[in-house]
């Protein structure tokens, strides 16, 4: 399957969807650019709309993973409408009787067709960004899954404050490493860690303390 697809996104290439692709976002952008302007959007609002914000043809950044499956309901709308409109554009040719209007609807089918593969280009690449965005969550989970194997006794001391912070179900450690997202398992680490954090702290507190009072004792002494 990955082969077949390599193979399809070589074809897409080699017939310029890359190109296509960097025109028809450059063009929804400059299509979108005025017409925020004369909603009465500002800079920024403008900025927020063109970065933070997924829609046809425009991709939100900063998410990663979630932007990219966020995206892939688009391609299907944008199939569909370009589909739809490749169909049109077909049965007007053949029924077409003059010139202008064969040139005009040959132009807008290929448009079309190229729009619909752009779709697919941008589904398997895609596909394949979310592919690697997983493999390199699942390193991160065993890696910290490793670093909590050797604090496995802290959990039934710690759960409950842990589980209330993060709304979390009432579970067994075991159960909790199994079920548990990226996010809580990181959550959990650094949770341990700022707990390990105060509890040094608080010793190095004391010891300070002790230090002083017993310097002071010794002064008196002397």
């Amino acid at each position: 399957m990955k082969k077949i697809t390599d193979i399809e996104k070589k074809f897409y290439e080699r017939i310029g969807i890359k190109q296509f692709r960097k025109a028809a976002f450059a063009l929804a952008k400059g299509l979108l650019f005025p017409s925020l302007i004369l909603i009465g959007m500002n800079k920024e609002e403008r900025k927020e709309a063109f970065n933070n914000t997924t829609g046809n043809y425009r991709i939100k950044k900063g998410h990663g993973k979630k932007d990219l499956e966020d995206f892939i309901p688009w391609l299907y709308v944008n199939g569909t409408i370009h589909a739809s409109l490749a169909v049109w554009c077909l049965l007007t040719l053949v029924a077409a009787h003059s010139l202008g209007t064969i040139i005009s609807n040959s132009i807008a089918l290929g448009i079309n067709l190229y729009c619909i593969m752009l779709q697919r280009y941008n589904y398997i690449r895609i596909k394949e960004g979310i592919e690697k965005y997983e493999l390199r969550d699942q390193k991160r989970r065993v890696r910290i899954t490793n670093e909590l194997e050797d604090k496995q006794q802290y959990w039934r001391k710690y759960k409950s404050d842990f589980l209330s912070l993060t709304n979390n179900k009432e579970e067994t450690y075991d159960e909790f490493i199994k079920d548990a997202s990226l996010e809580d398992l990181r959550k959990y680490r650094d949770y341990l860690r700022f707990l390990e954090n105060s509890s040094s702290n608080s010793i190095t507190t004391q010891n300070k303390k002790q230090d002083t009072t017993s310097g002071k004792v010794f002064k008196k002494g002397l």
